[in-house]
């Protein structure tokens, strides 16, 4: 049997401060960003979830009926009959 004997590591190595220093900079950039979201919104952002039944708010829906174009209704009607031509 091969008989190894570990040191006890005493700090951290290159790698593992390496690994750390970056951790906490994608935390400090994802804060900063989360914040200027909430920041830009303001108090328009809902963050109670999904909604359901009567309190999910919907776009209202257009009531009233199409507007008939202004110049089918204010045109004078046309003649049925061609007029007789004038002659002698």
């Amino acid at each position: 049997m091969l008989n190894t004997v570990s040191t006890p590591h005493l700090g951290n190595t290159f790698e593992e401060t390496c690994i750390m220093w970056k951790i906490a900079l994608g935390f400090i950039v994802f804060a900063a960003l989360s914040l200027f979201v909430i920041f830009k919104a303001g108090d328009k952002v809902d963050m109670s979830g999904e909604k359901h039944g009567a309190e999910a708010v919907h776009a209202p829906e257009d009531t009233q009926p199409a507007a008939v174009p202004a110049a089918a209704t204010d045109a004078p009607a046309a003649p049925t009959a061609a007029p007789a031509p004038a002659g002698k």
